[in-house]
């Protein structure tokens, strides 16, 4: 089985390279850490942005400037691990 930390990274390249949100609970869930790990694990990674907090649909620790205009082209977001795996495993390249 992957290390946790190569699964979120696989993942989150495939959330930014579709221009799909997924909320850090959703993340949380398929690769088995807690949310607050992927939150803190996503704030120096560039396409962690795609990785959502539920209510506000937008990255936490991101300042405006540093947000890409293509996150506002998609205003889906999945917010279950189950829905989230499934996608994952279309996406995979």
């Amino acid at each position: 089985m992957k290390d946790k930390q190569e699964q979120l990274a696989q993942l989150v390249a495939a959330l930014a390279k579709h221009s799909q949100k997924a909320t850090y609970t959703a993340v949380a869930g398929v690769v088995g850490l807690p949310a607050r790990t992927v939150m803190n694990a996503l704030l120096k990674d560039p396409q962690g942005e795609w990785v959502v907090a539920k209510a506000s649909h937008q990255p936490t620790g991101y300042s405006t400037n540093q947000l890409r205009p293509q996150l506002k082209t998609n205003s889906s977001v999945i917010s279950s691990a189950a829905v989230l795996a499934s996608w994952w495993e279309k996406h995979l390249s």
